[in-house]
């Protein structure tokens, strides 16, 4: 069901939550931004009558000469925030090796801005030793499994399974993050009790489940 926002003092009742036409609409008008190299904050807009526009007059141009500037990105799900993060889950851990919450910060600020033809050469070496310890594996376990997942893409052979337990490609229903969890601890019974989508996937593409 979708999450419906408080109504602000005075906002119409018909203000409250979205729908699908109202997020199709917002996503084209962000792609409409993007395309006249304007910031989508500030072109992207609701009207007096509850309807999103787009204003390109006086906004302000995309950072970084209209191109815009990498400040994230993903591969094998939640890897970088295993193995990157001070969290709850690292944070000791860390501390250990005399890494501060500045330094896994900064570290992980440069590890989205870079590209994943540079994993190997500037994180495996890390990543075994981060593996070994957060995880409690021997060194040489902690050096094959991130040998394993540098560079932190996908592959896919497609003359084999399609399946994530194998590190090749994954499908929509396989359970990623127990997988990673148990391939990283080796507990085979690890998991996040989160064993299937809430909704049924389709049968034609995205395939993907409605949102709402």
């Amino acid at each position: 069901s979708a999450i419906a926002p408080i109504p602000a003092a005075g906002l119409a009742p018909s203000f409250v939550g979205a729908d699908l036409n109202k997020i199709n609409t917002v996503t084209r008008l962000v792609q409409n931004s993007i395309n006249f190299q304007k910031d989508p904050l500030q072109s992207v807009m609701m009207n007096g009558a509850g309807n999103f526009v787009i204003d390109l007059n006086d906004l302000q141009m995309l950072s970084n000469n209209g191109v815009g500037s990498q400040v994230d990105r993903l591969g094998l799900p939640s890897l970088n925030i295993a193995i990157n993060g001070y969290n709850g889950f690292t944070k000791a851990v860390y501390t250990s090796l005399g890494h501060s919450q500045m330094t896994r910060d900064l570290a992980k600020n440069a590890y989205n801005m870079n590209s994943p033809k540079d994993d190997v050469a500037n994180y495996r070496g890390f990543w075994g030793t981060a593996i070994s310890a957060v995880f409690n594996r021997l060194a040489a376990t902690g050096t094959a499994l991130a040998t394993a997942l540098t560079p932190d893409v996908y592959t896919i052979n497609m003359a084999s399974t399609t399946s994530f337990a194998a590190l090749n490609g994954r499908k929509l229903s396989d359970d990623v993050i127990d997988v990673e969890l148990q391939l990283l601890s080796g507990a085979p019974t690890a998991t996040d009790a989160v064993s299937a989508n809430d909704k049924a996937f389709t049968t034609t593409f995205p395939y993907l489940a409605a949102p709402f």
